[in-house]
């Protein structure tokens, strides 16, 4: 045979655009019409390029249609298949949106927390150095005595800037009630690091600049929190106290004392999102001197540290140069050594493990919802074994037969993913209210086309795969499946489904084993004994020692407050301390030394300042002398104190401490033991308590305690109002005291590990939910394959029990294979959930069998429909059906 010309074998080549379909219809005859064409203008070579640029356009504009025009009558093929399998097209379908819907919800949220972009102009290139634990964390302060000059000793940095965190808050009396806003006290180039400008009115002159430095430069102590001339008011602020006018800019506000400061512009919302950092309420203008000398206006700062990275430079080239600063100095600051994070990795650090292990289990959801759509499309290929075999007698493809099964698998994928993105847009918005309310930058987010686009990718590919796994048993020779009646079709889709009902157990198992570990985990959280009890108590911040009014003795005025409380109705008792769970419970001073017996003994020990009234309003039990009492504020002789049982073991073993005397160091304060009281859960529900002792808060010119505890027996509500009337009347210009019950700050510490078992406890039910329907489907086909077989069992004397025990055994393969590879997994990913998990190990032995018990009870539950089903059926018709 003469071979073909290139040209005719160009052509061709080119005809392989089109559909297999259209070239075996059409080619041959396009074919020729194009070699006669060719031969006409064979001696023009002009005319000769023209036919063939002619033909590739016309090639190139076709073909696609002819594509699209196969995919169209491939999807409505698909869609006739579907309608004539209504329920388990459904079941599909539902399952595929609930493994998009949820991996979309979830993403939506650890996008817009952890992935969005900071607001600030180049935010990506912001970063914060300061002290970092070893083993990293989130970086803390920056060290005053290392801040000078160190920006000329970074070169990955453009700028290096800080602000101040002021402890004194800015009560405003005008214009609206009375409230304290907290500041932060920044350097001139502060704000240009960060890329913003005030959206209304001007920043900070150098005028005001100077006058700040010059009153911090001469002020000690607690003057250096003054008022300052001008302040630049936060966005939230301005909305709350202005109602957003644009006549605020330029007015001269009253503040306590009579002071009048200067709003001389507000802050963008842009800002607010360095709420986690610094206090956004109000900004006022603080210089830092060139050169300190020997007395240093910061020190003993609370300094934030801000930097911009230069061109071409990243955070890790500013860690490399800190540690580089070390070495040199041979010295670090404290216990801590200077790190550097981007400005995002700060603000959502904490909350990133916790959205990492959601995000892990959504996605095993997706992959048991893979799995089980996957069932779904091979019990349908299992199922149209006559169909399969005359399409292929008539002459259809290996190709053809895949193409099919891809096509009604992303028809499926399309559908559930629609469903996908609707049901997202339902269960971010119950995520966000889910969520503990310490996690950074939920108010931004939602479901917006980055979460479409996910969804749409996320359904192609389980679309693509699903189809893939569907088509492993057309991919044999098609004149060999003819030949056997896809006989062996049917066998290779049993064993696939097998193996993808073992995938969807061992993934469920998985996800129940963290589950079951967040369970007992709340359980122990909720047995622990506070030492204290909640129930009752209100928490109500009083007015800092800033806060008051000047003319007034904070000690002395709080006691006024507590006594004036005591005769509420319903009050019980009242006092003033830390408070438990709160920010200020974690403190912990120096070590004393015992005196009574001339030992020297040196203990980090905890320190708070407790008025007569706090252990009784706080329900704690006593173990030896007595609670602290109105002759105790008196200020003669020695001040009595109270310890918890922890430092009673740790200074005096067995020994009553009761009259037994400390001594604060250097100090020479020498306190009397009066009193021993139960270790008391403060700094955090899993710290375990360390030694603390308790002071009398009149008789302590520096206290911090601003919490009074009130225990009732009425509903705490109720007393709001008069609470707030009773501080007002003391001081008209406090601020409104806040009332929380004292629950809530067991909530917000609880509320990290509840969000996490809500969460996998939802996506464990719903991944054991799939796994049994799949478990079931697989089931179901076996019987329906093995109905001859059931009838010859049944004829020759088999009893219904025999013929479900046969069925189980077939459930039990699919069991004992799954359930030890899902606990090799849980085993292997048993890190993940240490940080999450309190009371038990990760690898507690009982959790894995509780786990693994009920997943096998609900395998055993997907068996027994099928399993009595089979056993029911009548002997004479199942043999009738070979």
């Amino acid at each position: 045979m003469a071979k073909e010309p290139f040209y005719c074998r160009l052509f061709r080549a080119l005809l392989r655009l089109f559909p297999a379909e259209f070239r075996g219809d059409f080619g041959e005859q396009m074919a020729a019409d194009f070699d006669d064409q060719r031969r006409e203008v064979a001696a023009q070579p002009r005319e000769t390029r023209r036919l063939w640029f002619r033909t590739v356009l016309d090639l190139a504009a076709r073909a696609p249609r002819e594509h699209l025009d196969v995919l169209w009558r491939d999807v409505v093929h698909a869609l006739r298949h579907l309608r004539r399998r209504p329920v388990s097209a459904a079941a599909a379908v539902l399952s595929l949106a609930i493994g998009v819907g949820l991996n979309a919800a979830i993403f939506s949220v650890v996008y817009g927390v952890q992935w969005r972009e900071l607001p600030l102009a180049d935010g990506d290139r912001l970063v914060q150095i300061g002290s970092v634990r070893p083993g990293g964390g989130t970086v803390g302060d920056m060290p005053p005595e290392l801040y000078d000059n160190l920006s000329a000793r970074l070169p990955s940095l453009e700028a290096l800037a800080v602000a101040e965190l002021v402890f004194a808050p800015l009560t405003l009396v005008e214009p609206a009630e009375p409230r304290s806003l907290f500041c932060t006290a920044v350097t001139p180039a502060f704000l240009e690091i960060l890329g913003v400008t005030p959206m209304l009115g001007r920043d900070f002159t150098g005028e005001e600049y100077a006058q700040s430095l010059a009153h911090r430069s001469r002020a000690t102590g607690a003057d250096r929190y003054t008022v300052p001339r001008a302040t630049l008011l936060g966005h939230t602020e301005w909305q709350r106290q202005f109602g957003g006018d644009a006549d605020a800019v330029g007015r001269l506000v009253r503040v306590r004392g009579g002071d009048r400061v200067e709003i001389v512009g507000v802050m963008g919302p842009e800002v607010e999102s360095l709420a986690g950092i610094v206090p956004t309420d109000c900004w006022i203008p603080q210089d830092r001197p060139e050169n300190a000398g020997d007395v240093d206006p910061w020190d003993d700062s609370n300094l934030v540290a801000f930097g911009r990275l230069a061109p071409h430079a990243s955070v890790d080239h500013v860690r490399i140069e800190l540690e580089a600063l070390q070495a040199a100095s041979g010295s670090e600051p404290g216990p801590y050594a200077l790190g550097a994070l981007t400005l995002r990795d700060q603000l959502v650090g904490p909350a990133r493990l916790l959205l990492s292990l959601v995000f892990g289990a959504v996605v095993c959801v997706l992959l048991v919802t893979s799995a089980n759509v996957a069932n779904l499309l091979l019990g349908w290929t299992a199922g149209r074994r006559d169909e399969l075999a005359t399409r292929v007698a008539l002459g259809a493809t290996r190709v053809r037969l895949v193409r099919q099964s891809l096509t009604e698998s992303l028809v499926v994928a399309v559908a559930g993913g629609a469903a996908g993105v609707l049901l997202a847009v339902w269960a971010t918005p119950a995520l966000v209210a889910w969520a503990p309310t310490d996690i950074p930058r939920l108010e931004g987010v939602s479901v917006g086309w980055r979460t479409i686009a996910f969804a749409a990718l996320v359904s192609a590919g389980v679309g693509v795969c699903c189809g893939v796994v569907a088509a492993v048993p057309l991919l044999r020779r098609t004149r060999t499946a003819v030949q056997s009646g896809i006989g062996r079709v049917t066998t290779r889709v049993g064993r696939l489904r097998q193996g993808l009902a073992v995938a969807e157990i061992s993934l469920a198992l998985i996800l129940l084993v963290g589950a079951t570990l967040m369970v007992r985990s709340v359980r122990a959280l909720g047995a622990i004994d506070l030492g204290f009890d909640p129930s009752g108590v209100v928490s109500v911040g009083l007015p800092g020692r800033w806060g008051l009014d000047d003319r007034l003795e904070p000690r002395k005025t709080y006691l006024e407050i507590v006594e004036a409380v005591k005769t509420l109705p319903g009050v019980q008792a009242a006092g003033v301390g830390l408070g438990p769970l709160t920010v200020g419970a974690g403190m912990a001073w120096g070590g004393p030394t015992i005196t009574d017996d001339g030992r020297t003994l040196t203990v980090r020990i905890r320190v708070d300042d407790v008025s007569p009234g706090y252990f009784e309003a706080l329900g704690v039990r006593l173990l030896a002398g007595r609670f602290l009492d109105e002759r105790d504020t008196i200020e003669q002789g020695a001040p009595p104190i109270l310890v918890n049982a922890t430092a009673a073991r740790t200074f005096w073993g067995d020994r009553d401490p009761i009259g037994r005397s400390l001594t604060f160091g250097t100090s020479g304060s020498e306190q009397i033991v009066v009193g021993v009281i139960d270790d008391l859960r403060e700094a955090s529900l899993v710290a375990e308590p360390g030694p603390t002792l308790y002071q009398v808060s009149a008789r302590e010119s520096m206290f911090l305690s601003t919490l009074m505890l009130v225990r009732t027996d009425r509903n705490p509500e109720a007393l709001i109002p008069s609470i707030r009337s009773i501080v007002r009347s003391i001081d008209p210009y406090a601020p409104p005291a806040t009332v929380t019950p004292l629950q809530d700050y067991i909530d917000r510490e609880t509320a990290p590990r509840r969000f996490v078992l809500q969460t996998v406890g939802l996506f464990s039910l719903l991944g054991l939910g799939l796994a049994v329907m799949g478990v079931y489907g697989v089931l179901a086909a076996f019987v329906t394959q093995r109905v001859p077989e059931i009838g010859v069992r049944m004829a020759f004397g088999a009893t219904s029990s025999n013929v479900v025990r046969f069925v189980l055994h077939q459930g039990w393969r699919l069991a004992a294979i799954g359930v030890p590879l899902g606990l090799a997994g849980a085993v292997a990913l048993n890190g993940t959930m240490r940080a999450q998990v309190y009371g038990v190990s990760t690898l507690d032995p009982a959790t894995y069998v509780v786990a693994a018990l009920c997943l096998l009870l609900a395998t055993v539950a997907a068996c027994l429909i099928p399993a009595r089903r089979a056993a029911r059926r009548d002997p004479v018709a199942a043999l009738r059906a070979e």
